[in-house]
């Protein structure tokens, strides 16, 4: 069975709460019980519709080992589509802590092949040919995070084009 097919298995999910602008929240329980909430956070800064997603399974960000990790990456892949559909932001940025390796390497991976049409993955700012979404997007990190290099965040980013 090929990765494109084990992600095609997708978890029943909803939207629990959506406020135009500002956040949409999904959640999902998996077959050995847990839950998994998925929150997009829409931020603007400057002229830049930037969407933070968050994922949790039972409030946790830590990757829990509990199993069934393709079948809960599918659907968040999945919810992650349905909104960027909805919402169209201009950049769609995933944080993780930089102690977290096996996290950042899933939000490199996410980022890279399972990207929402219209999107490329950038690797750093200066890949940014657009000086405006430069700015506010660098501007948006550091309010965020307190620095534009942060040394506590690692920044998987997707860029619409």
């Amino acid at each position: 069975m090929k990765l494109d097919e084990i992600l095609d298995k997708v978890y029943p999910w909803s939207y629990t709460e959506k406020i135009q602008g500002h956040h949409y929240a999904a959640k999902f329980k998996t077959d050995g019980g847990s839950t998994v909430h998925v929150v997009t956070i829409i931020d603007v800064s400057g002229d830049t519709t930037i969407a933070n997603v968050v994922f949790m399974r039972d409030h946790s960000q830590s990757l829990t080992g509990q199993g069934d990790a393709f079948k809960i990456f599918s659907t968040v892949v999945d919810i992650v589509r349905d909104t960027v559909k909805q919402t169209r932001p201009d950049v769609i940025v995933y944080a993780a802590d930089k102690g977290e390796q096996s996290r950042v390497d899933l939000y490199d991976k996410m980022t890279r092949k399972y990207k929402p049409p219209g999107y490329m993955k950038i690797e750093k700012m200066d890949d940014i040919k657009d000086p405006h979404l430069k700015q506010d997007l660098k501007q948006w990190v550091y309010e965020v995070n307190g620095s534009v290099d942060s040394e506590e965040f690692a920044l998987s980013i997707l860029v619409r084009i």
